[in-house]
């Protein structure tokens, strides 16, 4: 997760992000990251440059995961209009 949130701010149309935790009551850490990006467009592209770093530095995510049992969920959310 680090590795990603400092790999992303140096990405074109990377406005910010949070991470935030909690331990849930069977004991498992909950964490959950939000990165904000100018468009949608910016996203995109850099959902490839993180593929591309992770095949750069032989990265399997997927293998990672597994090992660890940690499930992830991805999601795009729009702003909320006031």
């Amino acid at each position: 997760m680090n590795f990603n949130r400092d790999f992303i701010k140096n990405l074109p149309g990377f406005l910010g992000d949070a991470a935030y935790e909690r331990i849930d009551e069977n004991g498992n850490m909950i964490c959950i990251t939000i990165a904000n990006w100018e468009s949608e467009e910016a996203l995109n592209q850099a959902k490839l440059k993180v593929q591309a770093e992770y095949q750069r530095i032989d990265f399997n995510p997927a293998e990672l995961l597994s090992r660890l049992n940690i499930t992830m969920v991805r999601a795009v959310f729009q702003p909320v209009a006031n």
